[in-house]
Formats: C-alpha cells, structure tokens, sequence
C-alpha cells in the first residue's frame, strides 16, 4: 500500500461538530485532537465527506473498493465491507490570525511541524517530497523561543507587529513562504511558542445562529468554527487500483467538509503536498 499527503485549505469556515453536549456559553464545539486539543477533523468526518463527494463521479465498484460498503452473500444475507484504502484524520498546519500591518499572518508552531515531519517519514511519504518543501519544514520546526521571547511571535521581517494579542519578533531565519502544494503555499508565517498556541487555537471565532420561522427567530445557539484559510494534512493508504482517478478527482474541484453547507461552511480545496516523484528503493512507502 502506497500512502500519500493531501493538504486541505478552508475556502470558507468550517464547522466539523465533535458531537459534545456542552453547557458553556458555546453550544456546538469543533472536533479537537484528544492529545494536543488543537481543531482537527477525525478519520470518520473525512471520510464521509469524500464518500459523499466521490458519490455523484464514480461508479458503485469504485465507491466500493475504495470507501466499502455492503454486499449481500448467496443467502441474500447483506454484510459491511471494508474500503481498501486507509483515511487517517487530518491535523491542523496553521491557522489564520489578525494582525494590524496585514490581512492576516498564518500562525503555526514548531511542534506541529515536527509532528508532520515524524508523519511523513513514519509512512515513507518524506522519500517522494519536494526538496525544497521538506527542508523548509524542517527550518521552520527547528526555530525555538528562549524563555525572554515565549511571549511574543515571531516574523520574518518587522519589529513590534501587534499580531493578535501578542508582540512580534523579527527572525530572519524563517521562510519567505513554504510551497505546500502549488495552489496552497504557507506564507506570512507566523510562529508562536507551544503555550501561546494552545492559548490560540483554545479561542476559535464563535458565530451565533439561528432559525428563523415566518421571519422571527426561534432558537439562537452559538457555535465555534475553524476559519477561512486554515490548513490541515491528511494521510491517505491507497490501494492498487484508483489511485490516479481518486487524486485527479479530489484535487480538481471543491469539496465540503462538515455541517451547513447551505450557509457556505465547509468549502475546502484539497491538493496533494507537493511531490518529487516516486519514491526510489526498495519498499519505500510501502
């Protein structure tokens, strides 16, 4: 089994329910990776949508031979098959934040970095990566806070950006910008300590909804959201059939994820992390 990195880029908010009763003042809460708590979109999530997506394109044997499905035997007894390939949940990148000199900066942290990198490496997809992509991961996760700089981010260039609620810090040493994939580079870089983003990533914009019966509001709830131009990564297992089809096809048009898509949450664009061709020697994504 080949494995492959796809990159997920949030073309509007994105609302992945963790399915949790809360009695805080935020009714609907994200899913959240169970060790780190930063937003994440679990394996089952991910792979609904993509079933969903791939639903209206393909046939039923694809469907079946990638995603599974149910089959009936000789005794017209039906049972739960399978997919072939394998969907692991995909992890946050980075997250957009305000700042008061841009738009926004792209906020990350080194130990997200290195976590990708482990990722990449322990299913072999670090052999077919693009050099220069890979060695600026690298760069970036090796970027440390001494103790007088863990309250302020750093940038690659300015001095004093107020970005968020934290000062910045010029480092010179971070990349211009990281070619993830050729539609979704990583630019405006801006690196936070582990504990200031956590403090990040615990504060994701929250918008009030409600529904509205001849023109007044019946109930009003509050839920949270990962925002526009978030990125995450997810690791696919691909069988030996399909491959090309399935990559052509989630890379070449829009694909929602999560609830609401009739107000517009949801819409990403998925791209393969950016590739150096196929791995060589033996065994090698295997």
């Amino acid at each position: 089994m080949k494995y492959k990195a796809f990159i997920i880029r949030n073309l509007t908010n994105m609302h992945v329910g963790s399915g949790d009763n809360t009695f805080g003042a935020v009714d609907k809460l994200v899913q959240r990776d169970p060790v780190t708590n930063y937003p994440a979109i679990y394996s089952s999530s991910l792979k609904g949508a993509l079933r969903e997506f791939f639903t209206s394109k393909k046939d039923e044997s694809f469907i079946q031979y990638v995603f599974g499905g149910e089959e009936i035997d000789s005794n017209n007894t039906k049972s739960s098959k399978p997919g072939v390939y394998r969907f692991f949940s995909a992890n946050l990148i980075a997250i957009p934040v305000r700042s008061k000199d841009k738009p926004y900066y792209m906020a990350t942290t080194p130990s997200i970095l290195k976590e990708f990198l482990s990722n990449l490496k322990t299913f072999g997809i670090d052999k077919t990566i693009d050099k220069p992509t890979l060695e600026n991961i690298e760069k970036l996760s090796k970027i440390t806070h001494a103790a007088n700089e863990r309250e302020k981010v750093k940038i690659k260039q300015g001095q004093n950006t107020r970005i968020e609620d934290w000062d910045s810090i010029q480092n010179p040493n971070i990349p211009e910008n990281i070619t993830l994939t050729d539609s979704s580079p990583l630019s405006n870089i801006a690196l936070f300590s582990e504990e200031n983003f956590k403090e990040l990533t615990n504060l994701l914009p929250i918008i009030a909804r409600n529904n509205l019966e001849n023109g007044r509001s019946t109930n009003l709830w509050y839920e949270e959201v990962v925002p526009r131009e978030a990125l995450f990564y997810f690791i696919v297992g691909e069988g030996e059939e399909h491959a090309s089809e399935f990559e052509k096809a989630i890379s070449s048009d829009v694909i929602q994820i999560g609830g609401n898509a009739s107000i517009g949450y949801g819409f990403t664009k998925i791209s393969m992390l950016k590739s150096n061709g196929e791995p060589k020697g033996k065994g090698a994504g295997k």
